[in-house]
């Protein structure tokens, strides 16, 4: 069974759980417990370095970033979204930002051979 997925279904008459065919887990419940979360890189060609954060809402955080609203990314703006990655919980995305921040940003891209390291930056 997949995970996003439950054993039950929600009968829409009378919106109990009926057990047998496979539904989202979402469905018929509060959503606020199966956010998604993202690990995102970013990179600001100003200060030619990266930053690397975790949130459940990447288009909102990327703007708070580039509008000086976040204390630790305002002298780098403008930052540029170098990628990003999924997990299913808050936990999950932090602890592949903290293994990312151990290991450092750019190695860590190396590592996994992502090219923006080298190609963006100008190191041969």
């Amino acid at each position: 069974m997949h995970p996003f997925f439950s054993k039950n279904t929600i009968n829409s008459e009378s919106g109990r759980s009926v057990v047998g065919y496979p539904v989202p887990l979402g469905a018929g419940r509060s959503l606020t417990k199966f956010k998604m979360y993202k690990v995102y890189l970013l990179y600001s060609s100003s200060l030619k370095r990266f930053y690397v954060g975790q949130t459940n809402n990447l288009v909102n955080r990327l703007e708070r970033h580039n509008t000086k609203q976040v204390k630790s990314t305002k002298p780098g703006v403008p930052w540029e979204l170098v990628t990003s990655f999924s997990c299913a919980s808050r936990g999950e995305a932090m602890k592949l930002e903290k293994k990312i921040k151990g290991r450092g940003i750019s190695r860590y891209l190396n590592d996994i051979s992502f090219s923006f390291a080298k190609q963006n930056r100008g190191v041969a």
